[in-house]
């Protein structure tokens, strides 16, 4: 097993004017490997999942670069633009969620998000990897899992523990 450690020499936070957010440059000997936009950044993000949750087809189409494509690794899909939108919005069902973490390094944006249905007792978390060209979403590779127990297995084997909810004590 070998470790991967680095230095990091400064890190810059300041205000900027966009809607309060927060400027984080992680800087390793002078040159940024890093920069992280707190605050504008979810709430773009937040929209983008609310316009998902609605099946708002033309909100989701203004996120998307006309080219881009999306990659569902779970069931081994790539989707058009379009054929996402599809997917998505003739998806059966009313859904809810709620963004829980969005990280930026880069192009690259990271979501986590909890998604559930309304009516059928489904609960999804979704990991989104979104890289964007021209301010619009040119690629989306999601990882999709089902929220359940842990394996009976582990249970039996009394391995792990409930993850502590915000705010308690962990």
């Amino acid at each position: 097993s070998s470790a991967l450690f680095m230095t990091i020499s400064s890190v810059e936070k300041r205000t900027t004017g966009k809607a309060g957010a927060i400027s984080t440059q992680i800087l390793q000997n002078g040159k940024r490997i890093a920069f992280i936009q707190e605050g504008a950044e979810k709430g773009d993000r937040e929209r983008y999942w609310q316009a998902v949750l609605r099946q708002d087809r033309e909100t989701l189409r203004g996120f998307f670069h006309p080219d881009a494509w999306v990659n569902w690794h779970n069931t081994g899909e790539r989707f058009t633009v379009e054929e996402f939108i599809r997917a998505n919005c003739e998806y059966p069902g009313e859904w809810e969620g709620e963004l829980e973490r969005v990280e930026k390094t880069g192009s690259l944006i990271i979501t986590a998000a909890h998604v559930f249905s309304r009516e059928q007792g489904l609960s999804f978390h979704v990991t989104s990897f979104l890289r964007e060209r021209e301010g619009k979403i040119a690629a989306l590779d999601e990882y999709w899992g089902d929220d359940g127990p842990p394996p009976k297995w582990r249970q039996e084997k009394k391995l792990g523990r409930p993850i502590p909810r915000e705010g308690a004590p962990g």
